[in-house]
């Protein structure tokens, strides 16, 4: 031992150190680890974590596999949350160069490394089996050597564990991830560990000395261990489903006989994790055994129980090395395949490093092989780092939002400095699970083509901006439709460029297919040839416009006519030079045979805008000449808004009659009123068409004013005698019951009054004042309307208790009607006090209340109601009575006018007028509302004060 010892002491502990382990910070999410663990060299199946070169935890990938079973998000959990902090370490200084030594802390710790740190704790390096595997061969020691070591390192752990046993091996029992069981050759437990007994809820006393299978819960792991410990067998082990707090679990059961077949120790492992994973990777683990060195296989095979901790983590090594396998195998089938396409194809990780390429991709941006890319970055390719930079973005994006984005169009500045345009298509790539785990992109060199389209867009913009109408048939099709028109087209004919492909250039003549030009047309296209012709077209908006069209015709390589270059020119104007003449002519006639006025001439369609007028319009109109020719929509602008419709109604005549006369006003510039007599004639062309309007007009401001007063004075006269006639019939049907009272009363009196008493004497001098009185009260009401007529009606204020007023005044008129009705009065206020005309308010109040006793039922009450609102006094009357019908309503407040169905109720028709007037001279308002049969109710609303 000591001998083997030096043969393997090294000179320098530098040969087992590896300097650079994949190390990482707590604050990192694990996505970063597992980047970390993939780049580094060393494959280790961990990483440390430092925080300023201090080793705080360490996480391996039994630790990435347990989060990623927990379905925790790998780009948000941190490291220092799922890291492992109990990590052994040696001092570079205390550790010695016999690598026996190492071996022999590496298998009793069952570590897969050590972590060498220096006296301030600072890492160092980490010492593996690889590491100390690469030193031995350095040293040139042999395989049998090494063998010898080997046996020598086990005879030194069995020291170690015999030398330790009996202290431990409760605990370790215990602390065995599994169930632990002795029992004897007749089928009675020694014992058990504490994990058993509690998944069968008993203590471990419990079994000691109990038959196999007294617990009845698994009658075939019974039926196993006494059939073992009753045979020949020294060793062996099955698998059984085993219920463990109600769930199925896989257990591998091992058996094990001692004490020359006395007794039997059995072990069951939870292996249905492992079961699961087994079953899956059964295949990768037969590669990975081909695949590991020999020195690792001997290793693997000393050290077992290592191997069996640490099974899951080598599961996921072997899984990853058959991934990468197979992508290496995928790779070598696609590489020829995206070699071959003619687009550049790229790919990369989530932080945009390349991890592979096609040929053509490489040989744009210089490189020999399509690997030489692999690890480099856009920054590592690109001489601008906008760009790069532009392209990292471009890749976040579509990672981020994992949505692919297709046909971008970049600017590339090649290593010569010339520019490039390339199109671009991004496709987030997946892994098993459905996660973003890069992107695939293609991109496309397309300067030619954009150089192509900026050449058409040039001819394009060159055909665009023409003057001239530009359109372009299809012979080869059915009907010669129009597949392509220019802007200056559009403006010509008033259609958008849609509304014309695929038609016929046809429908521009509207109809009108009765031309020279459209003969001579036909005939050339008939026979292939070009020509110019001069046709009339119509617009959108059906408005005539003359057309100058040339043609030429289009021939394919073969001969074939296959398209029409058509080229118009608006030559409308030029056409109403032709027919100038033909209009002044006529205009001369018509000022010839017209009376003097104003002569105008104006547009057939639109606003009628004015073409032409005499300049003695400025004379009538105040306006200038230009002022009307130059302002488009002067003349409709300025026509009285109440006539337009008329005028606008009439002016459709003159396509009928040729001919109209009408009357209008119109806007003088001083901003009066001036009325016109306008008689317009419509001017037409050779065709029958409209060409413009010619008339002229005549101030008739004075005749009209003339008219109205007359019509006005003629009013007046009517409404005067109708006043009258009502005066005389009221006067003579008013006054002649009390004169009729007076006169039989006095008869009565002279004849009569020696032979009657006093009393009766006295009755009839009552008689003849109430008749009198009557008579006072008629007259007085005529000349309180006279005087309201006339403006006389002035107010007299005064200052007085409102409330007490209309008291006073219900009490006279219940008085007057000797009790017959009843006059509820109600105010919100026991005293208002106000500032009115005592009198005119008397005659509000009186005639109100006299007209509601006067109208309503026999025996029906009346309400009288005072309220105070915003400053002002609110009397509402309401009776129930006959109710004024609603074509009266209107009329109610006029002298005179009775209700039509008031005629055998006695009155003057002066209250309400009345009433009116004394309403108005206090600034007030009184409204009515009545229905028929049913009642009427007036409210007046007065201030409570007033200023005169």
């Amino acid at each position: 031992m000591q001998a083997l010892a030096q043969q393997i002491l090294l000179p320098c502990l530098d040969f087992i150190i590896y300097p650079s382990p994949p190390t990482i910070t707590g604050e990192r999410t694990l996505l970063d680890a597992v980047a970390v663990m993939r780049q580094s060299p060393l494959q280790t199946g961990f990483v440390l974590v430092l925080e300023e070169m201090r080793v705080v935890g360490l996480l391996t990938e039994q630790n990435i596999v347990q989060v990623a079973l927990s379905d925790m998000n790998f780009k948000t959990i941190k490291i220092f949350e799922v890291m492992e902090t109990s990590v052994i370490t040696l001092k570079r200084s205390q550790m010695e160069t016999n690598i026996l030594s190492l071996l022999t802390f590496l298998r009793l710790h069952h570590l897969p490394t050590v972590v060498v740190v220096d006296d301030e704790e600072q890492l160092v390096g980490v010492i593996t089996y690889e590491s100390i595997c690469h030193a031995i061969e350095r040293e040139g020691l042999t395989i049998g050597e090494l063998e010898q070591t080997q046996e020598q390192l086990s005879l030194i752990e069995s020291a170690v564990i015999h030398s330790e046993a009996k202290q431990q091996l409760q605990a370790v029992i215990d602390a065995v991830p599994g169930f632990v069981s002795w029992v004897s050759a007749d089928g009675h437990y020694l014992g058990v560990n504490r994990r058993l007994a509690e998944s069968l809820n008993l203590t471990t006393d419990d079994f000691v000395g109990q038959l196999v299978g007294f617990t009845q819960t698994n009658q075939k792991i019974a039926n196993f261990i006494q059939d073992f410990v009753g045979s020949s067998e020294l060793a062996k082990s099955c698998i059984f489903d085993m219920q463990v707090h109600g769930t199925t679990r896989n257990y591998l059961i091992t058996a094990n006989k001692y004490q020359q077949g006395q007794a039997a120790v059995l072990v069951g492992i939870d292996i249905t994790e492992t079961k699961q994973v087994e079953r899956a990777l059964q295949q990768a683990q037969a590669d990975l055994v081909r695949a590991n060195a020999e020195l690792e296989v001997r290793v693997e095979e000393r050290t077992q129980a290592l191997r069996d901790i640490n099974r899951q983590l080598m599961y996921e090594i072997a899984d990853r090395q058959l991934i990468e396998e197979q992508l290496r195998q995928s790779q070598e089938m696609w590489q020829p395949i995206v070699d071959n396409i003619p687009q550049s194809v790229f790919w990369k990780d989530t932080t945009s490093v390349y991890l592979g390429c096609n040929r053509n991709f490489a040989q744009m941006i210089g490189l020999d092989n399509p690997d030489d890319i692999i690890g480099k970055t856009d920054f590592d390719l690109v001489c601008n780092r906008e760009e790069a930079r532009y392209y990292r973005e471009c890749d976040a994006r579509v990672m981020d939002a994992d949505t692919p984005e297709y046909h971008v169009v970049s600017l590339h500045v090649r290593k010569d400095g010339q520019d490039a345009w390339l199109e671009t298509t991004r496709v987030p790539l997946h892994d098993g699970e459905g996660q973003v785990m890069g992107i695939l992109g293609t991109f496309e060199d397309i300067s030619s083509r954009k150089q192509a389209e900026e050449s058409l867009r040039l001819r394009d913009r060159a055909i665009a901006a023409s003057s001239n109408g530009i359109v372009i048939t299809d012979v080869t099709m059915p009907d010669s439709p129009i597949i392509y028109a220019n802007k200056a087209f559009e403006q010509i004919t008033g259609y958008s460029i849609e509304e014309v492909l695929g038609r016929n250039c046809r429908f521009l003549q509207n109809g009108d297919t009765n031309q020279l030009g459209l003969i001579e047309l036909r005939n050339a296209i008939t026979q292939g040839k070009g020509c110019t012709v001069v046709l009339r077209n119509y617009r959108k908006d059906g408005s005539l416009f003359w057309n100058e069209l040339s043609i030429s015709p289009v021939h394919d390589s073969n001969g074939n006519l296959t398209h029409y270059i058509g080229i118009q020119s608006d030559i409308t104007e030029r056409q109403k030079a032709a027919v100038a003449l033909l209009v002044s002519q006529e205009r001369l006639h018509y000022l010839l045979s017209s009376s003097p006025g104003v002569i105008y001439s104006c547009k057939p369609s639109g606003d009628f805008d004015t073409t032409f007028i005499s300049e003695n319009v400025t004379s009538v109109l105040g306006y200038e000449v230009q002022e009307f020719v130059q302002t488009p929509g002067f003349w409709i602008n300025h026509v009285y808004s109440e006539d337009l419709p008329r005028i606008i109604a009439d002016a459709a005549k003159l396509f009928e009659q040729r001919q109209v006369n009408y009357e209008y006003r119109f806007s003088h510039k001083n901003g009066s009123i001036r009325w016109m007599y306008d008689q317009a004639k419509l001017v037409l062309d050779d065709t029958g068409n409209p060409l413009e309007i010619v008339g002229y007009w005549l101030d008739i401001t004075e005749r009209k004013q003339l008219e109205e007063e007359l019509k006005n004075a003629l009013q007046k006269e009517k409404e005067l005698n109708d006043l009258k006639s009502r005066f005389i019939a009221m006067t003579s049907h008013e006054f002649r019951t009390p004169l009729s009272t007076i006169l039989s009363s006095a008869e009565l009196l002279q004849h009569y009054r020696y032979k009657w008493p006093q009393e009766k004497q006295l009755s009839h001098l009552q008689r003849i004042q109430n008749a009198v009185h009557h008579m006072t009260e008629i007259l007085d009401n005529v000349l309180l309307i006279g005087r309201a007529e006339s403006g006389k009606l002035n107010l007299a204020l005064e200052e007085f208790d409102l409330v007490e007023y209309c008291q006073y005044m219900v009490e006279e008129s219940e008085l007057n009607i000797k009790n017959q009705h009843t006059i509820n009065f109600k105010s919100q206020n026991k005293s208002v006090q106000c500032c009115m005309d005592k009198k005119l308010l008397g005659h509000i109040l009186s005639n109100l209340l006299s007209n509601a006793i006067k109208y309503s039922w026999e025996n029906k009450l009346i309400e009288f109601t005072l309220q105070l609102e915003a400053e002002q006094a609110i009397f509402e009357i309401q009776d129930h009575g006959i109710g004024i019908p609603p074509d009266d309503l209107p009329h109610i407040f006029e002298s005179f006018h009775r209700a039509t169905n008031v005629s055998h109720i006695q009155g003057t028709g002066l209250g309400l007028a009345i009433v009116k007037r004394c309403v108005d001279t206090h600034k007030g308002d009184i409204t009515v509302t009545s229905q028929v049969g049913v009642g009427t109710t007036f409210t007046v609303k007065l201030p409570i004060t007033n200023d005169q």
